[in-house]
C-alpha cells in the first residue's frame, strides 16, 4: 500500500510539470506569435507609405522637351528657277527641258533662240524654219531618230531639241563651243573660212556673250535688261 501511494504521488508529481512546461512553451509562443505580427504590421504599413509617396512624386504633365532635344529638320523644296519676263514661257521650258537632256546651259540655248529667230516660233529664213532654224533637209535622220516631223518644229519643244542634239553633237567633235556654233550658224565652208582666219564669228561671239549675261543674271535673280537693247 505505501509503494502504491509514492508510484502515484510521483506520477502526480510529473503531470504538474509537464504541465508547467506546457504552460510555458505556451506563453513563449504567444509572445513569439505577437512579435511576428507586430513585425509584420510595421513592414506593412511601410510599404503602404512607400507606394503613397511614389504616387504623389509622380509628375501631373509629360516633360517638355528641352534645347538638346531638336526637332528633326524638314526638308526644303529646290528653288524655283528664275522666270525671265524677256524670254517667252515656252522657249524657257523647252531650253531647261532640252539643256537637261544634253547636260547644255539653258541660258546657251536661249542666245540661240534669240539670235536665229528672236524666240519667234514662225520664223522662216529660206530652207530653216522655227524657233531654232532648223533645216529638215539637213537634219532629217535626226529628226526621224528624235521622233520629230516637220510639222513639230514650229514648237518650242521640238524645235529646241533638235537643236540641242546637234549643238551637242558639234561640241564633242569639235571640242570647242565657238567653233561648234560658228558650224551650226553657216555650215562646214563658213566655220572654216573663219578659223582659217584665226577668228572668232560676230554670231558665235554674240551668242557666248549673251548666254553669259542671262546666266549672271538668273543666278542673281536680278532685273534683266530690254531684249531690245542687246545688239
Amino acid at each position: 500500500m505505501t509503494r502504491s501511494g509514492g508510484t502515484w504521488r510521483k506520477m502526480m508529481e510529473k503531470k504538474r510539470r509537464r504541465r508547467r512546461y506546457t504552460l510555458r512553451e505556451q506563453l513563449l509562443s504567444l509572445a513569439i506569435g505577437i512579435m511576428i505580427g507586430l513585425l509584420a504590421g510595421l513592414a506593412h504599413a511601410n510599404s503602404v507609405q512607400q507606394h503613397r509617396q511614389a504616387i504623389v512624386s509622380l509628375p501631373s504633365e509629360p516633360p517638355a522637351i528641352t534645347a538638346t532635344q531638336e526637332a528633326p529638320e524638314t526638308p526644303t523644296a529646290p528653288p524655283e528657277p528664275y522666270n525671265d519676263p524677256n524670254i517667252p514661257d515656252n522657249v524657257e521650258a523647252a531650253a531647261r527641258a532640252a539643256g537637261a537632256a544634253y547636260d547644255l546651259s539653258p541660258e546657251l540655248l536661249e542666245a540661240v533662240a534669240f539670235h536665229e529667230s528672236r524666240y519667234s516660233l514662225d520664223a522662216v529664213n529660206g530652207d530653216c524654219i522655227g524657233l531654232m532654224q532648223i533645216a529638215t533637209y539637213w537634219h532629217e535622220d535626226r529628226m526621224e531618230r528624235l521622233g520629230v516631223t516637220e510639222a513639230d518644229l514650229w514648237k518650242a519643244g521640238p524645235s529646241m531639241m533638235v537643236a540641242a542634239d546637234f549643238l551637242d553633237e558639234l561640241i564633242r567633235r569639235y571640242d570647242d563651243l565657238g567653233t561648234a556654233l560658228m558650224y551650226y550658224n553657216g555650215g562646214g565652208d563658213h566655220m572654216a573660212a573663219y578659223l582659217e582666219r584665226g577668228e572668232l564669228s560676230w554670231y558665235a561671239s554674240s551668242v557666248i556673250e549673251m548666254a553669259e549675261q542671262l546666266r549672271q543674271e538668273h543666278d542673281n535673280a536680278e532685273e534683266v535688261r530690254p531684249l531690245d537693247s542687246i545688239k
